[in-house]
């Protein structure tokens, strides 16, 4: 008998499915029926010798005594994660349905090879064939080359990433700098926004940053005005201190104080009210502890006020004594009491309601 082998053309970033064809294609006639449609329109895709390729080498098996089976299959143009997971369950349906004993991969690159470790624990990988396309080496076919590219980098997402959005980023801050009037500042700028760029794509930080916001965008939208408004907060705050280091320095505590104070009650808010929204969202009314965070935010931005304005008062150069007596005449000691007495008038209420909700339950 025969041993049943599969010959997989491997598209992992679904070039294919951009011309409409789905995967997987089965049969030697259906993948040289792909090809032509792929072939008249993107005749210059690598991926169009692929197919070719994996027909040519299924009849070479076929001529050797195998029974070859030729298929097709595409991954995801994006997501990395999800075009290996498909790939793995359009090949595991091939080889359940067709009794497959063996894979021929064919693939055009290091990229599509990467899904080797993918298929290895569906059917044994007999052989792998990297299909690479002879180039000529005039002037004029390496210009053409190069336009190939560049069209590739401006319309294929996985290439438009790098070459079009992260420049366009740095572009935009530049253009953000000189509006402000500060291109003094351009270079330092430029490389920290080259830097957190590398950083995300070195480690991998994207993916991992669009699954969070998938998972919860309300969270993360919030989680992202805080952690520029506490930014913000720091840089007045060095703004400050380089722009009064000749005046005392409980002005200088006081003007931070006043300054910093709006920005960290929009973090806390707004980190706060993301939490509540979500629940409510989730049909969960039990928000006792969000209240309480609310309402401690608030009192840390009005003490923070309350001390700006009794470190304003005081005279050039106070007394620690009179230092202390100011803050502890400030209001921010009643602020603190008022605020405990809330927090605890809250928590009372809270396990009031959770009393009585649970109460018909634990009678029935």
């Amino acid at each position: 008998m025969r041993k049943r082998v599969l010959v997989l053309a491997v598209d992992r970033d679904d070039d294919i499915g951009r011309v409409g064809l789905n995967t997987p294609i089965v049969g030697e006639e259906a993948v040289l029926d792909a090809a032509r449609v792929f072939g008249v329109v993107r005749p210059e895709d690598p991926d169009l010798n692929v197919l070719y390729a994996a027909v040519n080498t299924a009849r070479s098996l076929r001529a050797q005594g195998f029974e070859p089976i030729v298929a097709v299959v595409a991954g995801d143009a994006l997501d990395p994660v999800k075009a290996d997971l498909r790939i793995r369950e359009q090949v595991e349906n091939i080889v359940r349905e067709h009794n497959i004993e063996g894979i021929v991969l064919v693939a055009d690159g290091r990229e599509d090879e990467e899904v080797i470790p993918v298929l290895q624990g569906i059917a044994p990988i007999l052989s792998v064939r990297r299909v690479v396309v002879e180039q000529l080496r005039g002037v004029e076919e390496t210009y053409i080359l190069i336009g190939r590219y560049l069209k590739k980098a401006l319309i294929e997402p996985r290439f438009a990433r790098v070459f079009l959005g992260y420049p366009g980023v740095l572009i935009t801050g530049f253009a953000i700098l000189a509006m402000l009037g500060l291109l003094r500042y351009a270079f330092t700028a430029l490389l920290l926004i080259a830097g957190v760029l590398m950083i995300i794509r070195g480690f991998g930080l994207e993916e991992r940053m669009i699954e969070i916001w998938a998972r919860n965008p309300i969270m993360t939208l919030a989680s992202l005005i805080a952690t520029v408004s506490i930014a913000a907060a720091i840089g007045i705050a060095y703004y400050t201190l380089q722009a009064m280091y000749s005046k005392p320095m409980h002005y200088v505590l006081a003007e931070i104080l006043a300054s910093s104070a709006p920005l960290i009650g929009l973090a806390g808010i707004s980190v706060v009210a993301a939490r509540i929204v979500s629940k409510m969202l989730g049909r969960d009314i039990a928000v006792i502890n969000e209240l309480v965070s609310l309402l401690l935010v608030i009192m840390i931005v009005v003490i923070l006020y309350q001390l700006s304005a009794t470190l304003r008062s005081l005279t050039a150069t106070p007394t620690p004594m009179e230092l202390a007596l100011a803050i502890v005449s400030s209001g921010a000691m009643l602020t603190v009491l008022i605020g405990i007495a809330l927090i605890a008038l809250l928590r009372f209420i809270g396990e009031l309601v959770t009393h009585r909700t649970s109460s018909p339950s634990s009678s029935s």
